[in-house]
């Protein structure tokens, strides 16, 4: 092979050849995506709640028809219990973009993994009874796919919080500050999705069935609950010190002898 030809500037020939095949298909791609705007009318947000509300009354009409097991009961108040505390989350969270979705932007592959996680509320709702020949069986809880559909639930959630992340580190969406970041919660949700892991595999390689499988139901509920309490024992520190800035503004004007 002969030696590579070098222009002046340093770059080979093939090099030069490359530059001017990417170069304007970067240009082309940068203009083919537009500039993200700020959603004023909350399109995403309104229509994720609309999902919500789908779910909630699915729920409430299989909690008031037919008869139900205990174990049947407890699955359902698991569905529950994720979908509202990830209802409150989504409200409360300040990783929710509140941007235009357009195509192909951030804002539209979270949009895409919140209608993801909807549907996974969606199964753990249809999925507490099981049906047979029309009619509900007796059957045990199906607690293998309980603990999947809420794994499934924080490993979205994960994704949906690193696309948030993405967004932040990107100067393209100047409303989502860095500051606002909150790496602990993060931590929180991706350790709950390890242990739903580790969950779903001692349930698949086990399989529990009568008592000890509504007990794995009654667990998973309390964990649920407990990874909403801990990410907000994590973040105390950050709003005491937020409570703190805007009741005294005054104090982070003024230094003390020790703040030279």
């Amino acid at each position: 092979m002969g030696p590579s030809l070098s222009t002046p500037g340093g770059k080979s020939t093939s090099g030069r050849r490359l530059d001017a095949f990417w170069n304007p298909v970067k240009i082309s791609l940068q203009h083919s995506i537009p500039s993200p705007q700020r959603d004023l009318q909350t399109v995403g947000t309104v229509f994720i709640d609309v999902l919500f509300g789908v779910v909630v009354a699915k729920a409430l009409d299989l909690s008031s028809t037919g008869q139900r097991t205990i174990a049947e009961q407890l699955n359902l108040l698991l569905a529950i219990v994720v979908t509202v505390s990830a209802w409150i989350g989504y409200h409360n969270s300040r990783n929710r973009a509140r941007y235009t979705i357009s195509f192909f932007n951030l804002p539209l592959f979270q949009f895409i993994i919140e209608i993801a996680l909807v549907y996974v509320y969606w199964l753990l709702v249809v999925s507490s009874t099981r049906i047979s020949r029309g009619t509900p069986s007796v059957a045990d809880a199906p607690v293998l796919t309980e603990a999947i559909l809420v794994t499934c639930y924080f490993a979205l959630s994960s994704c949906w919080d690193l696309t948030a992340w993405a967004m932040r580190r990107t100067s393209k969406y100047s409303a989502m500050r860095i500051e606002d970041d909150r790496p602990r919660r993060r931590l929180v949700t991706r350790v709950f999705l390890l242990i739903f892991m580790t969950l779903s595999v001692i349930i698949g390689v086990a399989q529990p069935v009568g008592s000890v499988s509504t007990l794995l139901t009654v667990v998973m509920i309390i964990m649920v609950v407990m990874h909403r309490w801990v990410q907000n024992v994590v973040q105390q520190p950050v709003r005491l010190q937020e409570s703190l800035e805007a009741e005294w503004p005054e104090r982070n004007d003024r230094k003390g002898p020790d703040d030279v």
